[in-house]
């Protein structure tokens, strides 16, 4: 009897301009996982809102019931838009992935913050209202260390080299375990 299929909670986090978005869509797009993604949330709640720390906490739990209706449902799916700089919000993260089953997949896009200042000053258009090489300092200072088991992805690669990483990490991770067997 095969083994069940892995359920999986896969979580980019980075600094903003790090290239979590863009592995995000492209993950999504060659695994045809859903992606929940909290800046595209927030900017369906708050339509004309400001850079409220209360809008990014709303629109996180929102991000988390999603991810919860996703795996209660038996589907893996993609967290997008959060840094996941604060340890608080990957236990959160966590804790829903063991209420289901699942496992966090954290993808760790290790991103100098020269370059992530960079390329947010280059970004003509991103829905966090926000986001400015100011932010990127700042979740910088706040940064804890990412998870031990989370995959380093170098965020100066090409895309696509990053994509290919990813993607062996969620084979390997998917990848049937085989079974004891009985004596």
């Amino acid at each position: 009897m095969p083994a069940p299929p892995v359920l999986l909670l896969i979580a980019p986090l980075g600094l903003p301009g790090a290239g979590k978005s863009a592995l995000a869509r492209a993950l999504q797009r060659r695994l045809r996982l859903p992606r929940v993604c909290r800046d595209a949330i927030r900017a369906a709640m708050f339509p004309q809102g400001g850079a409220g720390a209360g809008e990014k906490r709303a629109a996180f739990a929102a991000v988390l019931a999603a991810a919860a209706l996703h795996l209660g449902a038996g589907r893996s799916c993609i967290v997008d838009g959060a840094t996941f700089a604060r340890e608080a919000d990957r236990r959160r993260l966590q804790a829903l992935a063991r209420r289901h089953g699942a496992r966090v997949l954290w993808l760790h896009l290790d991103c100098p913050p020269a370059l992530a200042r960079r390329r947010v000053a280059r970004q003509r258009a991103h829905p966090a209202p926000d986001r400015t090489p100011a932010l990127v300092d700042a979740v910088a200072a706040r940064f804890a260390p990412p998870p031990r088991d989370a995959l380093r992805l170098d965020a100066a690669r090409p895309r696509g080299e990053l994509l290919a990483q990813a993607l062996a990490a969620i084979a390997r991770v998917r990848a049937p375990r085989p079974r004891a067997s009985a004596p």
